[in-house]
């Protein structure tokens, strides 16, 4: 157990999954989700999907467990909710959260229209990509619908909503069958994680604690009784009121490299990659959770990584194909992950012993604490893949690539799931796409048209390196662990909320683009597709064999990996823990790294100074400052509604 649940230990809840739990964690979800789309398609205010625990279900949860429930406790008590409920609306806002813009609708429906309204004579789109790809996955645009979309409706038309039916219809089919394979995987994999390897979860801790209730008279919430709590809210949340005053004043010394998109930049040298510095207290609430080794990782691999590409640059290696240095060093941590991944397999080959006789009905492994039982979560799993296999084929994909690929993301998305609960990242995604390790390992010389076009369409889902919703569906085991009774229908409940808010998503995103234009919404989502379109159609002009530098390279960073981990086994004092080696140099590790560095060196000096008795009483800071950043951006998307509607100010980005 975490030193953030030591100091904040809660209760047993009173009961389990209530009636009124549902209705609640229902309306919460389609909140979140709607609050998402809003503060960037209406405001323009800030990306409340980043990360993965996003401000958009922190940020209304904290006015619902801190203020609204002690009120209710001190004027309403039998309408005050208990743990167990404040857990399940928080988790079905958490699966609402990664739904909308970027995280899925947004790219979703990019994806699947951009290569239509933009294709062109210059980008040979209508060549080289539409005429492989199978009706039914896209909406038909002999009406127009799809340009409509794109640049608005003419006044007094009428949204053609007939088209979206059957490419949503399949679409559905196909993104429900990866969550239940996701979360039959977290399933299976949970109580390895939790309870055999111990990894800490640390961004389930600040929901754990707002949930957390005493039993006695007290109405304040006991997160809120921690005076260092207080010192830990007060500091970002003085950051962002000293910055609201440019909203009003623009020649107000701004403080930079806190908020938004800003960073200081170091380089060494025009064969250095530049170092990016920001002062984050998002990330580094959360670190400051992390074990010590863990942290130092992170960083000391930014770190080194940084240099091995200074060195590539300067000796001129690049791999073949118009690769660069950098790619070489994604493929290594790729490598890396690869082994973590399989060697976690490994680790926990008696759990999973268990798990498959359970399945086999030859006894095995308890699963009486789990969203679903072990038969129901391996065959799930088993009918999920083979229907996103056929899926798949059906689209244009051939069988071998089919294989690849899914086995690929499927590595990439368990890999980094599991990274996000070991480190505490808020922002994490692997480091090669699924579909470029895909045409580097098997070559492109002898694909077909339709499986480069079934390929392109994969960023549908997985784009960025992104792990779905994975990561959500484990953090949420984790917040629920302590329901009393079965949790048999917490499964349905995260699959119902899921589907409920993708259809609510494209609706609305539907709505706003034929009403507003989805070129002018703005967005990660929606704006992204062209790059990704762009970055295939040199490829299938030129087919090339399998990548062996970057083949090599990913090798390289497997058996490195594996040797790192053999000496942490065999030698205690071993200081360095692989796991920095499988994210180095991944995009939000760049803009996290400074802030992991801080985490780790003032964790370090507390546990010199004062000890775990030291630590265990710093917690509650930086609990506070994961809220009192979290409040901040909340009190300025309220200034941006009511003073700058339409012209807000990212705040939160990464």
């Amino acid at each position: 157990m975490s030193a953030a649940h030591d100091e904040l230990e809660q209760p047993a809840p009173h009961t389990g999954i209530t009636l009124r739990a549902v209705i609640l964690g229902f309306a919460f979800a389609l909140f979140v989700d709607w609050l998402i789309m809003y503060s960037v398609y209406r405001i323009h205010s800030s990306w409340l999907v980043f990360g993965h625990m996003p401000v958009a279900v922190l940020m209304p949860f904290v006015v619902i467990a801190l203020v609204l429930n002690p009120l209710l406790k001190r004027y309403l008590p039998s309408w005050r909710l208990n743990a167990s409920e404040l857990a399940v609306m928080f988790v079905m806002g958490l699966i609402a959260a990664g739904i909308p813009e970027f995280r899925l609708v947004g790219y979703f429906l990019s994806v699947i229209t951009y290569p239509i309204y933009y294709a062109s004579p210059e980008n040979r789109w209508g060549e080289y990509l539409l005429p492989h790809i199978r009706d039914w996955l896209v909406p038909s645009n002999e009406t127009g619908a799809i340009g409509a979309f794109w640049n608005g409706l003419p006044e007094g038309a009428s949204i053609p909503w007939s088209v979206w039916v059957v490419p949503v219809f399949w679409w559905s089919l196909f993104l429900g069958a990866l969550f239940i394979a996701c979360a039959a995987l977290m399933v299976i994999f949970r109580k390895q994680w939790e309870e055999h390897e111990r990894l800490l979860f640390p961004l389930a801790e600040v929901p754990l604690a707002m949930v957390a209730q005493d039993e006695g008279g007290s109405v304040i919430p006991r997160l809120l009784r921690s005076k260092v709590f207080w010192v830990g809210f007060g500091i970002p949340l003085a950051f962002v009121f000293w910055n609201m005053i440019t909203y009003w004043v623009p020649l107000w010394p701004r403080i930079r490299n806190v908020f938004g998109d800003e960073f200081m930049t170091i380089s060494f040298g025009p064969n250095s990659p530049q170092l990016r510095l920001k002062l984050h207290f998002f990330i580094l609430g959360f670190a400051y959770l992390a074990s010590l080794d863990v942290l130092l990782s992170v960083w000391l691999f930014y770190v080194l990584t940084g240099i091995e590409i200074t060195i590539f640059n300067i000796i001129g290696f690049k791999p073949t194909g118009g690769w660069t240095a950098w790619s070489s060093v994604s493929f290594q941590s790729f490598g890396a992950l690869t082994f973590l991944v399989l060697s976690g397999i490994w680790l926990g080959r008696k759990h999973l012993k268990g798990v498959f006789a359970k399945a086999l009905g030859r006894g095995g492994a308890d699963d009486s604490q789990e969203y679903m039982s072990y038969r129901l979560a391996v065959w799930s799993l088993v009918a999920a893949v083979v229907f996103m296999v056929l899926w798949l084929v059906r689209a244009g994909m051939s069988l071998p690539v089919t294989l690849v690929f899914l086995g690929v993301t499927f590595i990439s998305y368990l890999g980094a799931s599991k990274l996000i609960a070991q480190t505490g990242l808020v922002y994490l995604m692997g480091t090669v796409r699924p579909q470029i390790f895909s045409t580097c390992a098997l070559g492109t010389t002898a694909w077909s048209g339709s499986t480069w076009a079934a390929m392109t369409l994969t960023y549908t889902f997985s784009c960025d390196g992104n792990p779905y919703l994975m990561p959500n569906i484990s953090h949420a085991a984790r917040i629920t662990r302590s329901l009393k009774g079965s949790k048999r229908g917490m499964f349905w409940l995260l699959f119902s909320a899921a589907v409920v808010t993708f259809l609510f998503a494209v609706w609305y995103t539907l709505y706003m683009g034929y009403t507003e234009g989805a070129s002018n919404l703005g967005g990660g989502g929606l704006g992204s597709a062209g790059w990704f379109m762009r970055g295939f159609i040199p490829r299938m002009e030129n087919p090339q064999a399998a990548n062996w530098t970057l083949l090599v390279c990913y090798g390289v960073g497997f058996v490195v990996t594996g040797v790192l981990t053999v000496l942490r086994y065999f030698f205690v004092w071993w200081p360095l823990h692989p796991v920095g080696l499988a994210i180095a140099f991944a995009l939000p590790v760049v803009y996290s790294a400074f802030s992991v560095f801080l985490a780790w060196l003032i964790k370090l000096v507390v546990l010199k100074v004062g000890g775990i008795t030291a630590y265990r009483k710093t917690v509650p800071a930086f609990l506070g400052m994961v809220v009192g950043y979290v409040t901040g951006v909340g009190i300025s998307m309220i200034v941006d509604v009511i003073f700058f509607m339409g012209k807000g100010h990212e705040v939160h980005v990464w």
